[in-house]
């Protein structure tokens, strides 16, 4: 252990207050995803595509959301990028629609 620094924790000053995720844990939304994607399509069929596919999206969003709050995000650091992802989405769509090649 480091001289002086009995505590097993982070050294103080400007270290990252975040910890890294454990494999285990950050590959928890994927295999939520696929399980839920699985269900939808064993339950629903094709019919799956209508919906219960993008409740699966929105679910594992918020497992992926509470997995980083639980390695010391704040709301509002997810809030904010989330928000950042979408607006990048926005701004810059994928060349096949920016260049007029994709159907409407």
């Amino acid at each position: 252990m480091a001289t002086g620094d009995s505590s097993g924790g982070p050294p103080d000053g400007d270290a990252d207050t975040s910890a890294p995720a454990p494999s285990l844990v950050s590959v928890l939304p994927l295999v939520t995803l696929a399980v839920l994607i699985g269900g939808s399509l064993a339950l629903f069929g094709l019919d799956a595509l209508d919906g219960p596919i993008q409740v699966a999206l929105v679910l594992c969003a918020m497992v992926a959301a509470l997995i980083a709050m639980k390695n010391g995000r704040t709301y509002e650091e997810v809030q904010d990028a989330a928000r950042g992802q979408f607006l990048t989405g926005l701004r810059d769509p994928p060349d096949r629609l920016a260049s007029g090649s994709a159907r409407p």
